[in-house]
């Protein structure tokens, strides 16, 4: 509680979890500012009310699971867990996938953990997120569920990217790796390519993903799964050949 008083800023509040990757010549704190810690078991709402009193956030800054459990509520699986609107630039892409999705898979990894690895996947409200694996320190690989933010977070990162460029990815690969001391994360992304879905998305799904996020060039993928052939621009080869004597042939009638 002292450290928290401690980093406590006035109207921005505190960290709500800390997690403390210690090795024999280093210490590396990752401080959870934004997300549910998820207490298992729940805290008394009282205790998060208190919080509040001693260290508050004003209203811009409080998330809204906060407010729920304020409220004496469970927080609603989705919605505003995941701070920030409007654009976000390529420096902001990777700040959010190094800071803010590393510290919400790190406060929730199981222990000895060494690499998590896993891949998420949307179109519209079609969205693929399955267990990931993680690779223990002592050799032990196993399915690991992450926490709900992280989804929002990753949808977050969509959103923003298409703000800020005008077209977004519908695939991550992602890795979150422990090494040297340091928690990072390594990604890579499929933006006009369609994915290899689990499950197969609906014309629906595609229409509502046009709509939230319109492209000047709409991948042929999604063309094809909205039922329509691609409109492609004529060229000298398409032209058709004007039979002999029409107007505009050669030697035809001008």
């Amino acid at each position: 509680m002292d450290l928290r008083r401690a980093q406590y800023l006035s109207e921005q509040g505190t960290w709500f979890s800390m997690v403390a990757i210690i090795e024999p010549e280093s210490a590396r704190p990752l401080y959870n500012y934004d997300f549910d810690p998820l207490w298992d078991p729940p805290i008394p709402v009282d205790y998060w009310r208190r919080d509040q009193i001693v260290m508050p956030r004003d209203g811009a800054n409080v998330p809204g699971w906060l407010r729920d459990r304020l409220d004496g509520r469970e927080p609603a699986p989705a919605g505003d867990a995941v701070p920030g609107t409007g654009p976000l630039d390529p420096v902001e892409q990777m700040e959010l996938l190094s800071n803010q999705l590393t510290v919400v898979i790190a406060d929730h990894a199981p222990p000895l953990w060494r690499t998590i690895s896993g891949y998420y996947q949307a179109v519209g409200d079609h969205v693929e997120f399955p267990a990931m694996t993680c690779h223990r320190a002592d050799g032990a690989v196993t399915p690991w569920t992450a926490p709900a933010a992280t989804a929002d977070l990753l949808d977050r990162l969509r959103a923003g990217t298409h703000a800020f460029q005008g077209s977004t990815w519908c695939r991550i690969d992602f890795e979150v790796v422990y090494e040297d001391g340091d928690v990072r994360c390594r990604a890579s992304f499929r933006h006009d390519d369609e994915p290899h879905w689990d499950a197969e998305p609906s014309p629906a799904d595609v229409r509502r993903e046009l709509e939230r996020f319109p492209r000047d060039e709409v991948p042929e993928w999604m063309t094809h799964r909205l039922g329509n052939r691609a409109v492609q621009p004529a060229t000298v080869a398409d032209v058709p050949v004007p039979a002999p004597g029409a107007p505009g042939a050669a030697g035809g009638p001008g």
